[in-house]
Formats: structure tokens, C-alpha cells, sequence
């Protein structure tokens, strides 16, 4: 019996350990900031240019060299685009299928968060 409460034990500590970490490694406490792809949704069918609408709680977004965090945006796997504001970004983007990934990051350019996608068609 003692080894079973020794191993529960130390199950309880390193669960506690692990999300700890991983709020250390993105950097924010669960709950603190988040952020939504609001346009396009999942699934949509979208005319180009396409403004990407993005909302973001609990973070400042602005320049990082006036220590704000900011968006990256990347399109279909290519190089990521810093953003420094919340208004509609707009992406001049080819008829096809294509996938936007977004991610809130600090002023050091590393994710507060897990990044989040979107995948949609260009008519």
C-alpha cells in the first residue's frame, strides 16, 4: 500500500511538473492569453484578396522592440509574417485550397502559445 501512495505520488508531481512546463516553454499561465482565427472559418470558400481576422485576449500586441508580443502568419507551410496589429490582414492568395497558420508571439519572436490553422478555398 505505501508503494502504491509513493507512485501515485509521484504521478500527481510530475503531471504538476509537466504543465508547469509547459506554461514556462510558451511562456503565459493557462488562461491568461488566447486567440481565435475569426475569418476565414474552417471549411469556407473565400474570394482573394482574404482578410484574415484574428482576435487576440490577454496580450498587447505591438512592435517588439517596445517589448509588445505580436501575430506570425504563414500560408501554406512558407515563411512566417510578422504582424503588429489586430485589424483584418489582407492576403492576396491564388484560386486553390490554402492553409493559414497563425501564432501569438512574445517580443524574444518565440510562441506564447500553440500555434492554430485554418484551412479554406479560394474561389
Amino acid at each position: 500500500m505505501i508503494q502504491f501512495r509513493t507512485w501515485v505520488w509521484y504521478s500527481l508531481a510530475g503531471a504538476a511538473a509537466l504543465i508547469l512546463f509547459t506554461g514556462l516553454v510558451y511562456g503565459v499561465e493557462q488562461g491568461e492569453t488566447d486567440f481565435e482565427i475569426m475569418f476565414p472559418e474552417e471549411g469556407a470558400t473565400v474570394s482573394s484578396p482574404v482578410a484574415l481576422e484574428i482576435s487576440v485576449s490577454g496580450a498587447d500586441i505591438g512592435r517588439p522592440s517596445a517589448g509588445l508580443n505580436h501575430i506570425h502568419v504563414a500560408v501554406d507551410d512558407g515563411k512566417a509574417r510578422s504582424i503588429y496589429e489586430t485589424g483584418p490582414v489582407s492576403l492576396d492568395l491564388e484560386p486553390g485550397e490554402h492553409t493559414i497558420m497563425v501564432e501569438i508571439a512574445g517580443p524574444n519572436h518565440r510562441a506564447l502559445l500553440p500555434p492554430k490553422d485554418v484551412t479554406f478555398t479560394v474561389e
